[in-house]
């Protein structure tokens, strides 16, 4: 996996997203943001997502080409490049991190996750502090 500098790492989600469904899917910028409205992304801004399209294609990780379409005006399409494959398996790294990192929040806001021992000792005391505690007991009793 390449490198990536800290003004590379991922951002914005919607970055993300758009990576992932040009890979599995291709396509323009319209259809990409009827396809997240269908997704439950609601109030997509379209002047947004060609935005972040031109800068994915900037920044080398998308190629476009004009594809003439059987009605109404050409159509700019899209696809990862090799980069833009390296990039998304970034953020998907960093989305499997956040996953577990909200899994054990929600653990522990509900309760249901119990905080690791410190240092050899378990909520109840150490076996070793109770065997030294009871020695006491019988050495001074």
């Amino acid at each position: 996996m390449g490198m990536f500098t800290l003004n590379e790492m991922p951002k914005s989600f919607l970055e993300a997203w758009l990576l992932l469904m040009l890979r599995t899917w291709g396509g323009h910028g319209y259809a990409l943001a009827e396809n997240m409205t269908r997704m439950g992304f609601f109030g997509i801004d379209h002047t947004r997502i060609y935005r972040q399209l031109r800068d994915l294609e900037k920044r080398g990780f998308l190629l476009s080409s004009w594809e003439a379409a059987s009605f109404g005006p050409a159509k700019r399409v899209y696809k990862v490049t090799a980069a833009g494959e390296q990039f998304l398996s970034v953020w998907a790294h960093t989305l499997q991190g956040y996953s577990k990192m909200m899994e054990a929040f929600t653990s522990m806001y509900t309760g249901a996750f119990s905080a690791p021992p410190t240092r050899g000792r378990t909520q109840e005391g150490s076996a070793d502090q109770k065997g030294k505690e009871k020695q006491e007991d019988t050495t001074h009793g």
